[in-house]
């Protein structure tokens, strides 16, 4: 639902679903993932940075797409140091299997004009 609500710009309705969530069981990463997702596209890094303390609180432990989408907002909102510390936990959090997480390195590098850590 969660993931529909997305696609089809319900974003105010996200937060509602995923509170109710919150109160019934424990959301896994990928919930948390979202939730992040709705606050990048809004810019909010506040809340955004509350969504990493509770997945953190969880005892969740935050993957690459989690420092993927905050380096996303750090870059959106001229955040450049907490961008590249982000990067820097999305860089440990890969493995070798997540191809995607290749592209997306890259292209947050050069979105940071990191040049040297491109190639």
């Amino acid at each position: 639902m969660i993931t529909l609500y997305i696609s089809q710009g319900q974003l105010e309705k996200v937060s509602g679903l995923i509170q109710e969530l919150k109160k019934n069981t424990s959301p896994d990463i990928v919930t948390y993932n979202l939730e992040l997702a709705v606050f990048a596209s809004q810019n909010n890094v506040e809340a955004a940075e509350k969504v990493l303390l509770e997945l953190k609180k969880a005892k969740l432990d935050p993957d690459w797409i989690t420092f993927s989408t905050l380096t996303n907002i750090y870059i959106k909102i001229s955040l450049q140091d907490k961008a590249n510390l982000t990067l820097q936990e999305m860089e440990k959090k890969i493995s070798r299997k997540a191809r995607t997480a290749y592209a997306s390195l890259i292209s947050l590098h050069t979105n940071l004009q990191n040049k040297y850590e491109v190639f």
